[in-house]
């Protein structure tokens, strides 16, 4: 049916009664991403402060996202879930990372910044914890242990 969406247990909603809540598909996105978090169970609570709460932030996630079930895992890993790892995921991680390692990150030359703040984004993502578990048979304990 056109102007339709069809949900994925045959629920049907108009388009417009979709960006009615969701003005744009950016918007939409955000949303569904929380949501996925949601049902993931991810929570980044309280923030990391400094670079050993960083630390303990990094082996909780490590651990839920070994939790995850296939289904959840799977839905991360579609183009819809990268997208929502670059808009929303990225960002915020990026913010988190330097908040936590202000410190840190003064002590060294501005142009080097970034890069420490990078490297440590990309270590503590699930794609990081996936390849230490898929390619090096790693458990998540042992990965976190290996990035902090």
């Amino acid at each position: 049916m056109r102007g339709t969406w069809t949900g994925q247990r045959g629920a049907r909603a108009a388009r417009s009664t979709i960006y009615r809540h969701f003005p744009t598909k950016r918007v939409l996105l955000l949303a569904l991403g929380e949501q996925m978090d949601r049902q993931a169970g991810y929570q980044m609570e309280p923030l990391p402060r400094s670079p050993e709460d960083l630390a303990q932030t990094v082996r909780d996630a490590y651990r839920q996202a070994d939790a995850l079930s296939v289904q959840i895992q799977a839905a991360y890993a579609t183009g819809f879930g990268q997208q929502v790892r670059r808009e929303r995921d990225m960002p915020f991680k990026l913010h988190v990372s330097a908040e936590a390692l202000a410190p840190l990150l003064e002590s060294l030359p501005a142009a080097q910044q970034p890069h420490l703040l990078h490297l440590v984004t990309v270590l503590i993502s699930r794609y990081t914890r996936h390849r230490f578990k898929a390619d090096l048979g790693v458990s998540a304990d042992e990965a976190a242990e290996t990035v902090v």
